[in-house]
């Protein structure tokens, strides 16, 4: 009964819980972590703005209450430049 779904790219933002992925081609989609997330808060704020690639798994609408339920991390940062 899942209807989760991935995106891959960098995290570039992060205010309290929200934060904002940016995949590849420059699209960007606003989550909420989880609280029963594998990653926290403070985990995603090490990565903002590294170039560092995740995948991220949600349940919802990206940008209108998607719930980030896991947070991977997919690359090296500063693996190009």
């Amino acid at each position: 009964m899942s209807d989760r779904a991935t995106i891959d790219g960098v995290v570039t933002l992060m205010q309290e819980d929200r934060f904002r992925v940016e995949t590849r081609d420059g699209r960007g989609a606003l989550f909420t972590l989880s609280r029963e997330a594998n990653v926290g808060v403070p985990d995603l704020e090490r990565i903002v703005g590294t170039g560092e690639a995740v995948r991220v798994s949600y349940v919802g609408e990206p940008d209108v209450g998607a719930t980030a339920v896991r947070v991977e991390r997919t690359e090296k940062a500063g693996a190009s430049r």
